[in-house]
Protein backbone atom coordinates (compact mmCIF):
# COMPACT_ATOMS: atom_id res chain seq x y z
CA UNK A 1 0.00 0.00 0.00
CA UNK A 2 1.33 3.42 -0.90
CA UNK A 3 -0.45 6.73 -0.83
CA UNK A 4 0.40 10.40 -0.83
CA UNK A 5 -3.12 11.23 0.35
CA UNK A 6 -3.36 13.32 3.52
CA UNK A 7 -3.94 11.41 6.74
CA UNK A 8 -5.06 12.65 10.17
CA UNK A 9 -4.21 10.65 13.29
CA UNK A 10 -5.74 11.35 16.71
CA UNK A 11 -4.64 9.72 19.96
CA UNK A 12 -2.77 10.06 23.24
CA UNK A 13 0.34 8.12 22.19
CA UNK A 14 0.67 8.60 18.45
CA UNK A 15 4.30 7.56 17.87
CA UNK A 16 3.55 3.91 17.08
CA UNK A 17 0.71 4.63 14.65
CA UNK A 18 2.70 7.39 12.95
CA UNK A 19 5.53 4.94 12.32
CA UNK A 20 3.23 2.19 11.03
CA UNK A 21 1.34 4.57 8.75
CA UNK A 22 4.64 5.77 7.33
CA UNK A 23 5.56 2.14 6.60
CA UNK A 24 2.40 2.00 4.45
CA UNK A 25 3.49 5.06 2.52
CA UNK A 26 1.36 7.67 4.30
CA UNK A 27 2.54 10.96 5.74
CA UNK A 28 0.31 11.29 8.78
CA UNK A 29 -0.32 14.51 10.62
CA UNK A 30 -0.93 13.72 14.27
CA UNK A 31 -2.95 15.38 16.98
CA UNK A 32 -1.43 14.17 20.23
CA UNK A 33 -4.25 14.64 22.72
CA UNK A 34 -1.81 14.97 25.64
CA UNK A 35 0.11 17.81 24.00
CA UNK A 36 -2.23 19.47 21.50
CA UNK A 37 -5.00 20.23 23.97
CA UNK A 38 -6.01 23.51 22.34
CA UNK A 39 -6.63 21.92 18.93
CA UNK A 40 -9.46 19.73 20.26
CA UNK A 41 -10.87 22.29 22.69
CA UNK A 42 -13.36 23.79 20.19
CA UNK A 43 -14.74 23.11 16.74
CA UNK A 44 -13.18 26.36 15.54
CA UNK A 45 -9.70 25.42 16.72
CA UNK A 46 -9.91 22.02 15.04
CA UNK A 47 -11.23 23.55 11.81
CA UNK A 48 -8.33 26.01 11.78
CA UNK A 49 -5.86 23.14 12.34
CA UNK A 50 -7.35 21.12 9.48
CA UNK A 51 -7.33 24.07 7.12
CA UNK A 52 -3.78 25.05 8.06
CA UNK A 53 -2.56 21.52 7.29
CA UNK A 54 -4.61 21.18 4.07
CA UNK A 55 -6.74 18.38 5.55
CA UNK A 56 -10.21 19.75 4.83
CA UNK A 57 -10.93 17.27 2.08
CA UNK A 58 -12.96 14.06 1.85
CA UNK A 59 -9.84 12.36 0.49
CA UNK A 60 -8.25 12.92 3.90
CA UNK A 61 -8.47 9.75 5.94
CA UNK A 62 -8.81 9.96 9.71
CA UNK A 63 -7.93 7.23 12.17
CA UNK A 64 -8.55 7.65 15.89
CA UNK A 65 -7.37 5.77 18.95
CA UNK A 66 -8.23 7.61 22.15
CA UNK A 67 -8.96 11.21 23.04
CA UNK A 68 -12.19 11.88 21.14
CA UNK A 69 -14.38 10.52 23.95
CA UNK A 70 -16.77 13.19 25.18
CA UNK A 71 -15.89 15.63 22.41
CA UNK A 72 -19.09 15.24 20.40
CA UNK A 73 -18.92 18.92 19.45
CA UNK A 74 -16.17 17.84 16.99
CA UNK A 75 -17.88 14.79 15.47
CA UNK A 76 -19.93 16.52 12.77
CA UNK A 77 -16.90 18.45 11.53
CA UNK A 78 -14.74 15.33 11.35
CA UNK A 79 -17.36 13.14 9.67
CA UNK A 80 -18.54 15.78 7.19
CA UNK A 81 -15.06 16.84 6.08
CA UNK A 82 -12.92 13.70 6.40
CA UNK A 83 -13.09 9.99 5.63
CA UNK A 84 -13.27 8.18 8.99
CA UNK A 85 -11.50 4.82 9.25
CA UNK A 86 -13.45 2.54 11.54
CA UNK A 87 -16.72 3.13 13.38
CA UNK A 88 -18.99 6.11 13.00
CA UNK A 89 -18.33 8.66 15.71
CA UNK A 90 -21.95 8.43 16.83
CA UNK A 91 -21.11 4.97 18.20
CA UNK A 92 -18.13 6.43 20.07
CA UNK A 93 -20.44 9.05 21.54
CA UNK A 94 -22.92 6.39 22.67
CA UNK A 95 -20.17 4.28 24.25
CA UNK A 96 -19.58 6.83 27.01
CA UNK A 97 -22.34 5.28 29.15
CA UNK A 98 -22.89 1.51 29.27
CA UNK A 99 -26.63 1.97 29.89
CA UNK A 100 -26.91 3.30 26.33
CA UNK A 101 -26.40 -0.28 25.15
CA UNK A 102 -28.85 -1.90 27.57
CA UNK A 103 -31.22 -3.14 24.87
CA UNK A 104 -28.48 -4.64 22.71
CA UNK A 105 -26.76 -6.24 25.70
CA UNK A 106 -29.99 -7.85 26.89
CA UNK A 107 -30.78 -9.08 23.38
CA UNK A 108 -27.37 -10.78 23.31
CA UNK A 109 -27.90 -12.19 26.83
CA UNK A 110 -24.93 -10.23 28.18
CA UNK A 111 -24.94 -8.84 31.70
CA UNK A 112 -23.61 -5.47 32.78
CA UNK A 113 -23.33 -3.76 36.19
CA UNK A 114 -26.41 -1.94 37.43
CA UNK A 115 -26.20 1.82 37.00
CA UNK A 116 -28.10 4.86 38.18
CA UNK A 117 -27.74 8.61 38.40
CA UNK A 118 -26.34 10.17 41.53
CA UNK A 119 -29.73 11.77 42.13
CA UNK A 120 -31.37 8.32 42.18
CA UNK A 121 -29.62 7.26 45.41
CA UNK A 122 -29.52 6.32 48.24
CA UNK A 123 -27.25 3.34 47.78
CA UNK A 124 -27.73 -0.06 49.38
CA UNK A 125 -25.43 -0.38 52.38
CA UNK A 126 -24.54 -4.00 51.62
CA UNK A 127 -23.17 -3.30 48.12
CA UNK A 128 -20.12 -1.56 46.69
CA UNK A 129 -20.38 1.11 44.00
CA UNK A 130 -18.21 3.19 41.70
CA UNK A 131 -18.62 6.81 40.74
CA UNK A 132 -17.74 6.80 37.07
CA UNK A 133 -17.78 9.76 34.64
CA UNK A 134 -19.46 9.38 31.28
CA UNK A 135 -16.91 9.15 28.47
CA UNK A 136 -14.19 8.10 30.91
CA UNK A 137 -10.88 7.12 29.35
CA UNK A 138 -8.04 5.06 30.76
CA UNK A 139 -9.72 4.62 34.14
CA UNK A 140 -9.21 8.23 35.15
CA UNK A 141 -11.61 9.93 37.58
CA UNK A 142 -13.27 6.68 38.72
CA UNK A 143 -13.74 6.57 42.49
CA UNK A 144 -15.37 4.51 45.23
CA UNK A 145 -15.51 7.50 47.57
CA UNK A 146 -17.00 10.52 45.84
CA UNK A 147 -17.72 11.65 42.28
CA UNK A 148 -14.77 13.45 40.71
CA UNK A 149 -16.62 14.83 37.70
CA UNK A 150 -19.94 16.64 37.38
CA UNK A 151 -21.07 14.13 34.73
CA UNK A 152 -20.49 11.09 36.96
CA UNK A 153 -23.00 8.31 37.46
CA UNK A 154 -23.14 5.36 39.86
CA UNK A 155 -22.17 1.86 38.75
CA UNK A 156 -22.39 -1.31 40.80
CA UNK A 157 -18.97 -2.65 41.73
CA UNK A 158 -18.38 -6.18 40.45
CA UNK A 159 -15.70 -8.13 42.30
CA UNK A 160 -13.73 -10.24 39.82
CA UNK A 161 -10.96 -10.29 37.23
CA UNK A 162 -10.92 -7.63 34.51
CA UNK A 163 -10.31 -8.59 30.87
CA UNK A 164 -10.72 -7.13 27.43
CA UNK A 165 -11.41 -8.92 24.18
CA UNK A 166 -9.89 -7.56 20.99
CA UNK A 167 -11.62 -8.24 17.68
CA UNK A 168 -12.02 -7.03 14.11
CA UNK A 169 -15.12 -6.80 11.94
CA UNK A 170 -15.84 -6.05 8.30
CA UNK A 171 -18.75 -6.81 5.97
CA UNK A 172 -17.66 -10.41 5.54
CA UNK A 173 -16.35 -11.65 8.84
CA UNK A 174 -15.87 -11.29 12.60
CA UNK A 175 -12.62 -12.46 14.17
CA UNK A 176 -11.81 -12.58 17.87
CA UNK A 177 -8.09 -11.80 17.95
CA UNK A 178 -7.53 -12.59 21.61
CA UNK A 179 -8.18 -11.91 25.27
CA UNK A 180 -6.17 -9.59 27.48
CA UNK A 181 -5.89 -9.40 31.26
CA UNK A 182 -6.19 -5.77 32.32
CA UNK A 183 -3.63 -4.38 34.76
CA UNK A 184 -4.13 -1.71 37.41
CA UNK A 185 -1.80 0.28 39.62
CA UNK A 186 -1.50 -0.87 43.21
CA UNK A 187 -2.37 2.69 44.27
CA UNK A 188 -2.35 6.19 42.86
CA UNK A 189 -2.49 9.43 44.78
CA UNK A 190 -5.47 10.61 42.73
CA UNK A 191 -6.83 7.81 40.51
CA UNK A 192 -7.04 4.23 41.82
CA UNK A 193 -8.49 2.73 38.64
CA UNK A 194 -5.98 3.94 36.06
CA UNK A 195 -5.38 1.52 33.20
CA UNK A 196 -1.82 0.27 33.67
CA UNK A 197 -1.38 -2.18 30.80
CA UNK A 198 -2.46 -5.59 29.51
CA UNK A 199 -1.21 -9.15 29.36
CA UNK A 200 -2.33 -11.29 26.46
CA UNK A 201 -3.70 -14.57 27.77
CA UNK A 202 -4.64 -17.98 26.39
CA UNK A 203 -7.30 -18.37 29.07
CA UNK A 204 -10.52 -19.70 27.54
CA UNK A 205 -14.08 -18.77 28.36
CA UNK A 206 -17.33 -20.31 27.18
CA UNK A 207 -18.06 -20.43 23.46
CA UNK A 208 -21.49 -18.95 24.19
CA UNK A 209 -19.77 -15.84 25.58
CA UNK A 210 -17.65 -15.44 22.44
CA UNK A 211 -20.74 -15.83 20.27
CA UNK A 212 -22.58 -13.23 22.33
CA UNK A 213 -19.71 -10.76 21.77
CA UNK A 214 -19.91 -11.38 18.02
CA UNK A 215 -23.69 -10.89 18.07
CA UNK A 216 -23.25 -7.62 19.97
CA UNK A 217 -20.68 -6.37 17.46
CA UNK A 218 -23.10 -7.16 14.63
CA UNK A 219 -26.05 -5.48 16.33
CA UNK A 220 -23.99 -2.34 16.93
CA UNK A 221 -22.73 -2.45 13.32
CA UNK A 222 -19.14 -2.20 14.49
CA UNK A 223 -16.34 -1.96 11.96
CA UNK A 224 -12.60 -2.36 12.16
CA UNK A 225 -10.68 -2.99 15.38
CA UNK A 226 -12.63 -2.84 18.64
CA UNK A 227 -12.30 -3.75 22.29
CA UNK A 228 -14.84 -4.75 24.92
CA UNK A 229 -13.88 -4.79 28.61
CA UNK A 230 -15.55 -7.19 31.01
CA UNK A 231 -15.37 -8.56 34.54
CA UNK A 232 -15.46 -12.31 35.16
CA UNK A 233 -16.54 -13.06 38.75
CA UNK A 234 -15.98 -16.82 38.47
CA UNK A 235 -19.48 -17.51 37.20
CA UNK A 236 -20.77 -14.64 35.07
CA UNK A 237 -19.45 -12.06 32.64
CA UNK A 238 -20.26 -8.37 33.12
CA UNK A 239 -19.60 -5.93 30.28
CA UNK A 240 -18.16 -2.73 31.73
CA UNK A 241 -16.92 -0.80 28.67
CA UNK A 242 -17.47 -0.92 24.92
CA UNK A 243 -14.61 0.72 23.02
CA UNK A 244 -15.33 1.20 19.29
CA UNK A 245 -11.81 2.43 18.48
CA UNK A 246 -8.17 1.41 18.42
CA UNK A 247 -7.52 0.43 22.04
CA UNK A 248 -4.13 0.06 23.70
CA UNK A 249 -3.62 -3.67 22.80
CA UNK A 250 -3.92 -2.80 19.10
CA UNK A 251 -0.16 -2.50 18.63
CA UNK A 252 0.43 -6.01 20.02
CA UNK A 253 -2.01 -7.59 17.57
CA UNK A 254 -1.00 -5.36 14.66
CA UNK A 255 2.65 -6.34 15.04
CA UNK A 256 1.68 -10.02 14.96
CA UNK A 257 -0.16 -9.38 11.69
CA UNK A 258 2.79 -7.45 10.21
CA UNK A 259 0.66 -4.30 9.84
CA UNK A 260 -2.27 -6.09 8.17
CA UNK A 261 -4.68 -4.88 10.89
CA UNK A 262 -3.81 -1.27 10.18
CA UNK A 263 -4.21 -1.83 6.44
CA UNK A 264 -7.66 -3.30 7.04
CA UNK A 265 -8.65 -0.45 9.33
CA UNK A 266 -7.83 2.04 6.58
CA UNK A 267 -9.51 0.35 3.61
CA UNK A 268 -12.46 -1.06 5.58
CA UNK A 269 -11.85 -4.74 4.79
CA UNK A 270 -9.29 -7.33 5.80
CA UNK A 271 -7.08 -9.76 3.96
CA UNK A 272 -8.28 -12.65 6.11
CA UNK A 273 -5.74 -15.05 4.64
CA UNK A 274 -2.93 -13.00 6.20
CA UNK A 275 -4.48 -12.66 9.65
CA UNK A 276 -3.90 -15.86 11.63
CA UNK A 277 -3.81 -15.76 15.44
CA UNK A 278 -4.16 -19.46 16.24
CA UNK A 279 -0.53 -19.74 17.33
CA UNK A 280 0.04 -16.10 18.19
CA UNK A 281 2.91 -15.21 20.53
CA UNK A 282 1.86 -14.04 24.00
CA UNK A 283 3.15 -10.62 25.04
CA UNK A 284 2.17 -7.75 27.28
CA UNK A 285 2.97 -4.27 28.47
CA UNK A 286 2.79 -2.16 31.63
CA UNK A 287 2.46 1.61 31.88
CA UNK A 288 4.84 3.07 34.47
CA UNK A 289 3.67 6.07 36.52
CA UNK A 290 5.95 8.27 38.59
CA UNK A 291 5.20 9.28 42.19
CA UNK A 292 7.32 12.43 41.92
CA UNK A 293 8.16 15.14 39.42
CA UNK A 294 11.21 13.73 37.61
CA UNK A 295 13.69 14.67 34.91
CA UNK A 296 13.91 11.81 32.42
CA UNK A 297 17.33 10.54 31.34
CA UNK A 298 18.00 8.12 28.51
CA UNK A 299 20.47 6.25 30.74
CA UNK A 300 17.57 5.10 32.92
CA UNK A 301 16.16 2.85 30.18
CA UNK A 302 19.35 1.21 28.94
CA UNK A 303 18.56 -2.13 30.61
CA UNK A 304 14.80 -2.35 29.97
CA UNK A 305 12.53 -2.83 26.97
CA UNK A 306 10.27 0.20 26.72
CA UNK A 307 8.33 2.46 24.35
CA UNK A 308 6.74 5.90 24.61
CA UNK A 309 9.69 7.26 26.57
CA UNK A 310 10.09 11.05 26.92
CA UNK A 311 12.96 12.95 25.39
CA UNK A 312 16.18 13.21 27.37
CA UNK A 313 15.80 16.02 29.89
CA UNK A 314 11.99 16.17 29.74
CA UNK A 315 10.15 16.77 33.01
CA UNK A 316 7.44 14.23 33.86
CA UNK A 317 4.93 15.40 36.46
CA UNK A 318 3.89 13.46 39.55
CA UNK A 319 1.22 10.87 38.75
CA UNK A 320 1.80 10.96 34.99
CA UNK A 321 2.93 8.03 32.81
CA UNK A 322 6.69 7.81 32.44
CA UNK A 323 6.97 5.14 29.73
CA UNK A 324 5.64 1.69 28.84
CA UNK A 325 7.50 -1.55 29.55
CA UNK A 326 7.20 -4.43 27.07
CA UNK A 327 7.57 -8.17 27.54
CA UNK A 328 7.64 -10.77 24.75
CA UNK A 329 8.35 -13.97 26.69
CA UNK A 330 5.53 -15.85 24.86
CA UNK A 331 4.04 -17.05 28.15
CA UNK A 332 1.60 -15.29 30.48
CA UNK A 333 3.43 -15.99 33.75
CA UNK A 334 6.87 -15.43 32.24
CA UNK A 335 5.69 -12.06 30.96
CA UNK A 336 4.66 -11.14 34.50
CA UNK A 337 8.06 -12.13 35.85
CA UNK A 338 9.83 -10.20 33.11
CA UNK A 339 7.77 -7.07 33.72
CA UNK A 340 8.44 -7.34 37.47
CA UNK A 341 12.16 -7.60 36.74
CA UNK A 342 12.05 -4.49 34.58
CA UNK A 343 10.01 -2.63 37.20
CA UNK A 344 12.68 -3.35 39.82
CA UNK A 345 15.35 -1.97 37.47
CA UNK A 346 13.21 1.12 36.89
CA UNK A 347 12.93 1.65 40.66
CA UNK A 348 16.69 2.13 40.77
CA UNK A 349 16.14 5.37 38.86
CA UNK A 350 12.62 6.54 39.70
CA UNK A 351 10.07 6.44 42.51
CA UNK A 352 7.18 4.68 40.73
CA UNK A 353 3.84 3.05 41.49
CA UNK A 354 3.63 -0.72 41.76
CA UNK A 355 1.35 -2.71 39.44
CA UNK A 356 -0.95 -5.52 40.53
CA UNK A 357 -0.27 -8.84 38.79
CA UNK A 358 -2.11 -12.15 39.07
CA UNK A 359 -0.52 -15.38 37.84
CA UNK A 360 -2.58 -17.96 35.94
Amino acid sequence: MHSNSPFLLIGYDTDYLEKKLQELGYKPIAINVSLDTKVLSTKEHLSHFLEKNSLLDKTTKCIYASGLEGRNYLYNLLESKLSICGNNLSLLDKSGYIENFSRELRNCELKYPKTCSIQEGPLASDKKYLFKPTNSCGGYDISQVTPKKANSYIQEYIDGDAYSCSFIVDDNCFKLLGLNRLLNLNSHYENNYIHAGVLMTKKRFSESFYKAIENLARKLKMRGFNGIDFIFDGNDYYIIDINPRLTSPFFLYNDISHNELLKGQIVGRYNWGKIDYKNKPISGFAHIFTKDDVVFTEKSIEDINCINAPNNGDIVKRGDPLFTLLSTENDYNKNINDLKRQIEITKEHFNIYDIMFSHE
